[in-house]
Formats: C-alpha cells, sequence, structure tokens
C-alpha cells in the first residue's frame, strides 16, 4: 500500500519512521484521488465480491461504486473531525483539481469524478440529519440512509427518482454492504488521516 504500507511495517519492526511536517491538506487530497482511481482504500477485489454477492445482480455493479463513494465520504468527515473545515476545504480543492485533470484523460460523456464527488458528498452530508432515526425503537443505521440517496440520486439505479418504484428493503442490504466496507477500511482511513503527511525512514 505504498507509503502507509511501509510506515505500518517499519513501526511493527520497532524501527524509526519520522514524519515530515504539520499535516498536509494537499497530500491528503491527492492521497484522496490515489484511492479512489487505484488504492481502493486497501480494499481487495475478492472482499468486495463478498460484500454486494447477496444484492440483486441490477445493482451489484453499482454498489461497489457507491461504497468507494461512501468511504471517500468517510475520509473526508475523518480529516474534518481531525483538522477542522479549513483544512478540509483545502484538502478537497486538491482533491477536485485532481480529479477535474483525470477526467481530461478519459473520453467519457457525463459528469465528471469531481462533479461526482462533490454531488455524493453534498447529498451524504444531507443524510447525516436522518443519523438517530428509530423505527420500533431500534435506531436505523446511518449506511440504510446512505444507501437510499445513492438508490434514489443515482441515475443508473433502477430505483431513480422513482417514488413508486418497491425496493423491497434492498436499502438494508446495501446499507449492510456499505458497513462492511467500512468496518474493512476505517483503519486505513484513519491511519491515513491521522499520519497526515509523508513519512521518512530513518536509516542512522
Amino acid at each position: 500500500m505504498g507509503w502507509l504500507d511501509r510506515f505500518r511495517k517499519e513501526s511493527k519492526r520497532g524501527e524509526s519512521v519520522h514524519l515530515k511536517g504539520l499535516p498536509d491538506p494537499v497530500f491528503l487530497g491527492n492521497f484522496l484521488v490515489f484511492n479512489i482511481l487505484a488504492e481502493k482504500f486497501g480494499l481487495k477485489e475478492e472482499r468486495l465480491a463478498e460484500f454486494i454477492s447477496s444484492l440483486p445482480e441490477n445493482i451489484q455493479e453499482l454498489t461497489k461504486v457507491w461504497i468507494f463513494f461512501y468511504l471517500a465520504w468517510l475520509f473526508k468527515t475523518y480529516a474534518n473531525s481531525r483538522y477542522g473545515t479549513e483544512f478540509t476545504n483545502k484538502l478537497l480543492l486538491q482533491a477536485k483539481s485532481k480529479l477535474i485533470k483525470a477526467d481530461k484523460v478519459v473520453d467519457g460523456h457525463g459528469p465528471g469524478l469531481s462533479d461526482m464527488l462533490e454531488f455524493w458528498f453534498s447529498h451524504l452530508d444531507e443524510a447525516t440529519n436522518s443519523i438517530g432515526t428509530e423505527v420500533n425503537g431500534q435506531e436505523v443505521p446511518f449506511e440504510v440512509f446512505a444507501a437510499l440517496a445513492f438508490m434514489a440520486l443515482d441515475p443508473g439505479s433502477p430505483f431513480y427518482r422513482n417514488a413508486s418504484a418497491t425496493t423491497n428493503m434492498v436499502e438494508f442490504d446495501v446499507g449492510t454492504a456499505l458497513a462492511s466496507a467500512k468496518d474493512e477500511a476505517m483503519k486505513f482511513i484513519q491511519a491515513s488521516v491521522d499520519i497526515g503527511r509523508p513519512v521518512e525512514e530513518n536509516l542512522a
């Protein structure tokens, strides 16, 4: 996993690893993009396949995409809790600028990754207003509300802006997939944000 993997291995062996300076929003913005496009927050393809295996086939691949936007949102949210809004805004500005460059390389139509990131972050932020909602005395996990947002607002979803569509409670299954991915990736996300900058080994 690149520099973070090296950091973990060297730390386990008891060797010195030095942090270089203060947390860097530009570095974390670049690292966020790297994970969206390549590293996938440390998730393996076989684990992703497990997370979506119980879902209807027509939303399995979509849910993979939703998982990565959800993990990116968790990355942003955790960074905000650690370093504040100003820092996070700089992080996101860097991430968006990188994604805009990536979009120019891809010859496609529709919204680019930068627009999609902003869109989903906004709607996931809105979904937090539902935290604490209870049904029959049980609090509904936040991932269910995140799932509902993805299902209703993704143009590729069979439930897209379709109030009459019957979900058959599939939002709970999508929510479970999101929660499983979070449980798998959250240590990686927290460690990345906590370090917040490049590291170097002490070879002395």
